[in-house]
């Protein structure tokens, strides 16, 4: 092969790169690499089996792209933020309700489940398909991508624009956004091109977490009502029936913290967080080609028994000191690896983590919540189950949701009225 013929090939398929330098990984098949070894369902969990097969870093290619699983926090911790420099952009690709904001929030969440789905779109190995007229056979991709960005761009205007027309009515409350947009001068586009890209970026980091992690609290209030007790007593010792949990109350209901933590650690909402190194890079005496998407496999993590004993069972007490822990260690904060890594954390952590207290506070300040029973005394299932995408939800489910005796919903309707 000629010089100039060995370039083309590296060309049209970048994924040939000598094996012995890259990380060890399940043996690729000629063209279409691991294709055939991609599931389509539960990412998370089938990467996980690869700690004990590859060790702490796995790699594999689809087509010509070069893609690393990371199953070791120290790794991760190595990569994402030591060298944060290298690997603080994410994967390129070729192609970039009755709430407005939640509708457009879901839609987004689906749309990069689409387009981070590895092997689902062939111009992303070969770059060359992108300058195809969009009624060529096979180029469906192009009015899919043009519908993406029509997507992606209402939603980013969305919170800034929600905010100012709000704003005009004089009738809002008090947020991030027009707290800055009152600063800025009139006729300062590119300091509300700054705001709205901010705004966007936390409440994209932040909505579906919250969504997710409640949907998971619902589920496990009704699962554990011994968790619901104790949880209900707390804020009932600290708070009482006459007045509505604020975020003030924070450090003074310590078990509530730990259900929290509990449920980031139980279903990270992001399992596996997508980095990619901006040059070649070299780690333990192996290549991370440039452009490699490199996914840490977050549910892994905080499912390792290693770190959390008892990982598939519901333990809010495994962040508590040894008096009431059953595991026999306080093990680390899942905070620490569900919102991200490096310069790419999620900028929506503390909306998410201040949100997600105050909404559960409330909730078991103002209701219990149990098994749906039906006329004839059958009990829905409360299965555990999930949806697999760049997001994870649980799935669908009935409970029953009983507001507490007292004062509580006479004072929720009070602050609504």
């Amino acid at each position: 092969m000629t010089y100039k013929n060995g370039a083309i090939f590296i060309g049209l398929f970048p994924g040939f790169i000598s094996k012995s330098r890259l990380p060890p990984g399940p043996p690729p098949l000629p063209l279409l690499g691991n294709l055939l070894q991609v599931p389509r369902s539960n990412y998370q969990q089938y990467y996980s089996k690869w700690k004990g097969l590859y060790g702490g870093i796995a790699y594999f290619r689809v087509f010509g792209r070069h893609f690393a699983i990371i199953n070791d926090p120290e790794i991760v911790t190595e990569l994402f933020d030591k060298r944060s420099a290298i690997y603080s952009t994410r994967p390129v690709l070729v192609f970039d309700k009755d709430d407005y904001l939640v509708d457009l929030a879901e839609k987004l969440a689906k749309l990069t489940t689409e387009a981070t789905e590895p092997g689902r779109w062939l111009v992303d190995a070969f770059p060359i398909l992108q300058y195809l007229p969009p009624w060529f056979p096979g180029a469906g991709f192009i009015t899919w991508a043009e519908d993406a960005k029509l997507k992606c761009q209402s939603f980013t205007r969305a919170p800034l624009n929600y905010v100012k027309e709000a704003m005009a009515t004089e009738d809002f409350t008090p947020s991030f956004t027009s707290e800055h947009l009152s600063r800025i001068p009139d006729n300062d586009t590119d300091g509300e091109d700054i705001l709205m890209y901010a705004a966007a970026s936390m409440y994209s980091g932040g909505t579906d977490t919250i969504v997710s992690v409640m949907k998971l609290f619902f589920l496990m209030m009704a699962r554990h009502p011994d968790i619901q007790k104790r949880a209900q007593d707390e804020v009932d010792t600290i708070i009482g029936e006459n007045r509505i949990p604020n975020a003030t109350d924070r450090p003074f209901l310590p078990y509530i913290n730990c259900i929290i933590k509990e449920l980031l650690r139980f279903n990270p909402v992001v399992p596996l967080v997508v980095h990619s190194p901006e040059k070649d890079d070299f780690f333990s005496g192996y290549l991370i080609p440039k452009g490699t998407w490199i996914m840490a496999n977050v549910w892994h993590m905080t499912h390792d028994p290693q770190a959390y004993p008892y990982p598939d069972e519901f333990i809010p007490e495994r962040f508590e000191d040894h008096t009431h822990n059953p595991t026999g260690k306080v093990q680390p904060d899942p905070s620490n690896l569900v919102f991200g890594f490096g310069r790419r954390i999620c900028p929506g952590r503390q909306f998410s983590e201040v949100s997600l207290f105050l909404a559960i506070t409330c909730t078991l300040w103002a209701f219990s919540i149990n098994p749906k029973v039906d006329a004839e005394g059958n009990i829905s299932p409360l299965n555990i189950e999930f949806t697999t995408g760049h997001t994870v939800h649980p799935k669908p489910f009935e409970c029953s949701v009983v507001p507490r005796p007292g004062n509580r919903i006479l004072l929720i309707k009070q602050v609504l009225e």
